[in-house]
């Protein structure tokens, strides 16, 4: 029996490890060759050594959407260390330096998150709260933990470096980034706020009493995750919408887990969208333009093969 039950709560670690890899393989671009010397295909879009060329001293560019001096001699593993406590100070000081779009935003969220707690104990009665919907989703919201946020990094990040892929390496870098901040910032808000958990006390969500419920840290991790490679590939429009709509399903889930309330999915998932904007819009460097995956590289075609007595099918992915 206790065998039994190891193995099905190994089943959602399963299944999300095959979405991370399929993610990572989705985000990496494969840049058409020349068959006969390797190098890019005219008309492809790919930058030219003149183009690529980091330009030095006086005319070297300033931190921002273009890479420095600084960033091509060192590596950008080493940079995102060296970064993450300007991170904290820019992301903790953010209220006092906020633009004015970002203020609306910041407001609307605000509101909404104060305005549901009043309404969380009744919408948490709401949902039957039976074993199946409980189980069902855990499963899915195992999507927004630790391990398999990372993993999904790691997956771009590894990809990238395999296929000499910048941006996906870059997105594997950022999206660490993001996680770790955003993981530095639940957990301290959770310290503060320590509001009690659904499951507890008749769903009444008492703040200041001991709690680990307020904000969502499934939820915040997987938009600042979702958030970092919707920007990295919003050139591909079905990236963005998956990402969000798996960070949503991450949301719901703990919802539907009575892990939190609706109020705490709502300020996670405010937060890690903050929190993975700013990473990419102060760091990010890689352009979005250039060749990228397609539908072909993702799909195999059938090739008969015939030699001697042998008889057999090929599978080649590819453009």
């Amino acid at each position: 029996m206790g065998r039994s039950k190891v193995k099905l709560d190994i089943v959602p670690y399963i299944a999300s490890s095959l979405l991370c890899l399929l993610i990572g393989l989705i985000g990496l671009p494969c840049p058409a060759q020349n068959a006969s010397d390797g190098t890019p295909a005219a008309g492809d879009g790919s930058p030219t050594p003149e183009a690529t060329a980091a330009p030095t001293g006086k005319n070297a560019a300033p931190m921002g959407r273009t890479a420095t001096d600084a960033e091509t001699t060192h590596s950008i593993e080493r940079r995102m260390v060296g970064r993450l406590l300007t991170d904290q100070k820019e992301i903790w000081t953010s209220p006092f330096h906020t633009s004015r779009p970002d203020a609306k935003w910041w407001l609307i969220i605000g509101a909404a998150t104060a305005a549901l707690v009043p309404a969380d104990n009744w919408l948490a009665t709401q949902l039957p709260n039976t074993a199946d919907q409980k189980r069902f989703s855990r499963y899915f919201s195992n999507l927004g933990g630790p391990y398999l946020t990372y993993g999904i990094a790691g997956g771009f990040y590894l990809g990238g470096k395999i296929t000499d892929n910048p941006r996906a390496v870059e997105t594997g870098v950022l999206s660490a980034e993001a996680l770790t901040n955003a993981l530095a910032v639940v957990e301290v808000i959770k310290l503060i706020t320590r509001r009690e958990r659904p499951d507890v006390d008749h769903a009444l969500g008492h703040f200041f009493a001991g709690g680990s419920s307020f904000p969502s840290g499934h939820e915040i991790m997987s938009w600042s995750l979702a958030t970092i490679v919707a920007s990295e590939y919003s050139d591909i429009k079905i990236v963005p919408i998956a990402s969000y709509a798996l960070a949503t399903l991450v949301g719901a889930s703990r919802f539907g887990a009575r892990k939190h309330f609706a109020s705490d999915v709502l300020a996670g998932a405010g937060m890690g969208w903050f929190i993975g904007r700013h990473i990419y819009n102060r760091w990010a460097t890689e352009p979005k333009t250039g060749p990228h995956w397609k539908i072909a590289a993702l799909v195999p075609h059938f090739e008969p093969m015939l030699g001697g007595d042998a008889v057999g099918v090929a599978l080649n992915w590819g453009r």
